[in-house]
């Protein structure tokens, strides 16, 4: 009982979270390069000098606070 309870406090405060978030532009756009490997949207993107492929995750939710 106790780790549903738990469980579910935890779930409702991410979804709180993803409901509370907002930008302070409202309009924008930017085309940013990639290329599919293996039908996965990869991303050359530089970090420190050093180039390196990432991976375009599109089907996980996304929580920034």
């Amino acid at each position: 009982m106790f780790l549903i309870l738990l469980t579910s406090c935890n779930s409702l405060k991410q979804l709180q979270l993803m409901k509370s978030g907002k930008t302070e532009q409202n309009e924008f756009f930017t085309t940013i390069p990639f290329e599919f490997r293996a039908g996965l949207p990869i991303l050359e993107i530089k970090v420190n000098g050093i180039k390196s492929s990432f991976l375009f995750d599109t089907g996980a939710p996304n929580v920034i606070s």
